[in-house]
């Protein structure tokens, strides 16, 4: 999305040598997204490197990505979908079947305080949580042996249980959201190289939607 990230080891190493305080990252946050408005990418560069980060992570690492995640809750008037589009670009290519529920929680807050921000997050915020109707496909096969597990099915709840609040907290917020998703959902739907599994899925979320408030 138009810039070549550091390693990714690299800048979250030294992000974390850092040791931030919450209070302190909101203001590293907000200070990265305005310096690359200006040309300044160093820290937008760091920024983005966290959020684009989708290896196992460790524990530091989670914890990193979740302040990140809240600071940028806090500072979304200062992103600009022009200026910060390889950051927009991490954001919505996470998965909410890639992290715990702490991480989970974070993220579909940023896309509330996005959705609300401006209109111009809509329809990005909606797509990327109709994407969660499904796991990744990237990891179709892991996902699939998981789904028959208790834990699996345990995560499957975590995940659509917040995809679908979400969609309610958007439509509380964006009173027209539900028609734009309605067309989202349609355009969105699974190909016939889909796996059976993911189609049941996609589908048992449709039948969610119609028998919801948002839907």
């Amino acid at each position: 999305m138009g810039i070549e990230l550091a390693p990714q080891q690299t800048v979250l190493r030294d992000m974390d040598e850092l040791s931030f305080t919450d209070s302190e990252l909101d203001y590293h946050v907000r200070n990265a997204l305005k310096a690359a408005v200006q040309g300044d990418c160093d820290s937008y560069n760091q920024l983005v490197a966290v959020i684009h980060h989708k290896e196992r992570l460790v524990p530091e690492e989670v914890a990193l990505l979740m302040t990140c995640l809240k600071a940028l809750t806090g500072a979304v008037s200062c992103i600009h979908i022009v200026h910060h589009r390889s950051l927009l670009a991490s954001i919505f290519g996470m998965s909410l079947w890639n992290y715990g529920t702490d991480v989970m929680d974070a993220l579909v807050e940023l896309l509330i305080s996005l959705a609300a921000s401006s209109g111009q997050y809509v329809d990005l915020c909606l797509e990327m949580l109709v994407t969660n109707f499904m796991p990744p496909s990237s990891s179709s096969t892991y996902f699939i042996e998981l789904l028959k597990q208790p834990r699996g099915l345990d995560k499957k709840h975590q995940v659509l249980d917040r995809v679908h609040s979400t969609f309610q907290d958007i439509a509380n917020l964006v009173p027209l959201s539900p028609l734009r998703l309605e067309k989202i959902i349609r355009d969105r739907m699974p190909n016939i190289y889909t796996k059976e599994p993911f189609i049941v899925m996609y589908v048992e979320n449709m039948l969610r939607l119609e028998s919801g408030a948002a839907g």
